[in-house]
């Protein structure tokens, strides 16, 4: 599926992995962004107003991230996607997984036979578009946001235990299996905000 707004957390790390990039500059939210003659509109009509990242991750403010989409571009909002291991199956005890659809320009040549457009760069970066990803692909972005880069292989099955002595026949053990490599400063900067998304009032 397209992951939606979950995937706003993405964005915000290609962004903010950019020196020139600054997290306190605002972007003002009128509740519709005019891209040349094309209209995307954010999901408060009325427009959250002058947001920075830290707010706008907080109200998930889609005009935000469409300005900062832009500003990434594809190739940086797809590296930082592969980093998450988006595109790539988790390798779950299943016995049919999805591996999802990280688009890029070459992919949209190859198989749209259409050049990528700055409005497909738009609706990406809000987690919509061509990209496709599964749920438990989302639970490991953010999870590895919440263990510090550690993305876990993911199990269904924790142990089997020996019906006479009850000790473990089979237990798995926690295995690293990516290292998304968001610097320190980055990693808080974004949980600070994701922590506020539930925390706040409404």
């Amino acid at each position: 599926y397209p992951p939606g707004s979950i995937f706003k957390i993405v964005t915000s790390v290609s962004a903010l992995e950019d020196p020139q990039f600054d997290p306190g500059r605002t972007r003002l939210c009128r509740g519709i962004f005019w891209f040349k003659t094309w209209p995307y509109r954010c999901w408060l009509t009325s427009g959250h107003g002058w947001v920075g990242l830290s707010r706008a991750i907080v109200e998930s403010c889609d005009i935000y991230f469409y300005q900062l989409g832009l500003e990434v571009k594809i190739d940086k909002l797809y590296k930082a996607c592969r980093r998450f291991g988006l595109g790539s199956k988790t390798r779950v005890d299943l016995d049919a997984e999805d591996s999802g659809l990280v688009p890029n320009p070459k992919w949209k040549e190859s198989t749209q036979h259409m050049p990528w457009f700055p409005g497909n760069t738009i609706q990406m970066s809000i987690g919509q578009g061509y990209l496709l990803t599964t749920p438990l692909q989302m639970l490991d972005v953010t999870c590895g946001m919440a263990m510090r880069n550690k993305i876990y292989q993911p199990h269904l099955l924790l142990r089997v235990l020996d019906q006479r002595t009850g000790r473990p026949r089979l237990e798995r053990r926690p295995e690293v299996m990516m290292d998304a490599a968001v610097s320190k400063e980055h990693l808080e900067f974004i949980c600070d905000a994701l922590e506020k998304v539930v925390q706040n009032p409404a």
